[in-house]
């Protein structure tokens, strides 16, 4: 009985050993799963801290981006009134243009009532003056216009 025992210590003694054994290789594979765990952890708190600040970057050129086009919608409603503004003034400086050429009881001037007021002269030369300036100007619009057009 005593060998028994012995044998029966011996069998214990080493499913101890086995189960001391399995209990550090557990604990080991636990250790080195939090460590993993733990720095898993980090990794996706850095890249979240990463992806939080592009983010943030993003936002703020989408909104620098929306204040310039806003900003270039307000200068081109501007471009487009003074356009309008140009368009008008052109087609009345073009009607003016072609009314010069004609002579002047086609535009309803009575001719002997202003040259025997003497005024006739006068009023031929600051035509002519009007005549140039508004040439001038015109040119000046429509390389403007031309301008606007290319751009």
């Amino acid at each position: 009985k005593a060998e028994r025992l012995a044998v029966e210590k011996a069998e214990l003694a080493q499913r101890l050993a086995d189960v001391q054994a399995a209990a550090v290789r557990t604990r080991d594979q636990e250790e080195e799963q939090l460590r993993r765990l733990s720095q898993a952890a980090r990794s996706m708190t850095e890249e979240r801290a990463q992806e939080e600040e592009s983010c943030a970057r993003s936002s703020t050129e989408a909104r620098l981006a929306e204040q310039r086009i806003d900003a270039l919608f307000q200068q081109l409603a501007e471009e487009r009134l003074s356009n309008a503004e140009l368009l008008r003034e052109v087609t009345v400086a073009r009607e003016a243009a072609d009314d010069v050429g004609k002579p002047p009881w086609a535009h309803g001037f009575d001719r002997g009532r202003t040259e025997r007021e003497g005024k006739w002269n006068a009023r031929a030369q600051d035509m002519h003056r009007e005549l140039d300036m508004l040439q001038k100007w015109k040119g000046d619009a429509m390389g403007v216009l031309q301008r606007l057009q290319s751009d």
